[in-house]
């Protein structure tokens, strides 16, 4: 690696960029401003224009998301979110507004934050730094291009599956994210995913898009997010990431248009309007996809014997997981029937868009 050409270290750059003016670290803000922060990781003079440096301040953001996930003692993690200004409730908080707000929610104490602060971001820079020389560039700042497969005749050969889900339970946020990061890994831009702009769905599209992200398998395609124009609530929309659309019209038509342009639904948790989603999938004769231990409109439609007779016993036996409310079995199992799902609609022929 070249010489850093700034002379500050990737350790003082990081949290200095998120003590400035209440500053979030979101890729759009480092692609505006983080000079210091893109060349103390690069080595390298960062480009002039804010457009040419979006695509490492992407990875970047998408790779500090992950490494703080990453850190084994809780405390640390809520360290390094307030450090980093990671918080999307805190917007507009300079750092001593954020401590404030987590000692007030006891994720640590005014010492705890101040004696490990300088601990757990050298840890992070150091991994970040790792990350960055292990990772294959081509250039850091050259967006990676996907476009979207389509066959001969005009059909779009990649599946769309829509997800359904609506919780105000945090427990389901990190259950979304494994999610969403093992189906990038799994299918490496092989499906689209689509959602509404509630927060448990935003999550798994998140995940999704932003791994794909640090595996430069990216397109804005692989996630598109859809709001009704006449909408009287505030987008829980956080993330640059994915492409968001808005439609005209009522709630339901909305709902009829999306899912009937997608060719599976995978449903998790869900109130009222979850289970009107997942009865009109059924309904349009699309395969439904139900993480059943997430309870509400999953656990309504989660069915033992549904794949009985029509898949091998490995499948059945994943599908009968989806009950199970641990990370570790009920991840693989969904990925597992959404295989099968999969390879049943590759069989059935494309699907004209």
């Amino acid at each position: 690696m070249p010489t850093p050409h700034t002379d500050k270290p990737l350790k003082d750059a990081l949290p200095d960029f998120c003590r400035t003016n209440g500053r979030r670290l979101t890729a759009d803000n480092l692609a505006a401003h983080g000079t210091e922060v893109l060349e103390a990781l690069t080595g390298a003079p960062a480009p002039a224009t804010k457009s040419a440096r979006l695509p490492l301040a992407y990875w970047t953001v998408e790779n500090l998301d992950e490494l703080i996930q990453q850190l084994e003692d809780r405390q640390d993690r809520w360290i390094a979110r307030v450090a980093l200004a990671a918080l999307s409730d805190q917007y507009g908080d300079y750092v001593g507004e954020r401590v404030r707000v987590g000692v007030a929610r006891q994720w640590f104490t005014r010492d705890q934050y101040w004696s490990n602060r300088r601990r757990v971001i050298d840890q992070i820079a150091a991994d970040l730094a790792l990350a960055y020389r292990e990772h294959n560039w081509s250039s850091p700042y050259t967006p990676a291009e996907q476009p979207v497969p389509v066959d001969t005749t005009g059909h779009i050969t990649v599946p769309r599956i829509f997800v359904a889900a609506y919780h105000q339970d945090s427990r389901y946020e990190h259950l979304g994210h494994v999610l969403g990061v093992a189906m990038a890994k799994r299918y490496t831009g092989g499906v689209h995913l689509v959602s509404m702009a509630s927060r448990t769905a935003l999550t798994i599209g998140y995940a999704m898009a932003g791994q794909s992200r640090m595996m430069n398998t990216y397109t804005p395609a692989l996630y598109s997010i859809y709001r009704r124009t006449e909408s009287p609530r505030p987008a829980p929309i956080w993330r640059n990431l994915g492409q968001t659309f808005c439609l005209d019209g009522s709630r339901n038509h909305i709902r009829r248009q999306i899912i009937g342009d997608c060719d599976i639904a995978i449903v998790l948790a869900g109130d009222n309007g979850t289970t009107y989603e997942a009865q009109l999938a059924y309904h349009l004769g699309k395969p439904v996809l139900p993480i059943a231990a997430t309870g509400g409109s999953a656990r309504k439609c989660y069915d033992p014997n549904a794949f009985s007779g029509l898949a091998g016993p490995a499948t059945i036996a994943a599908y009968r997981d989806l009950a199970k409310f641990d990370t570790e079995t009920l991840v693989p199992a969904a990925i597992s029937v959404l295989d099968h799902l999969l390879d049943n609609l590759i069989a059935s022929g494309p699907r004209r868009r």
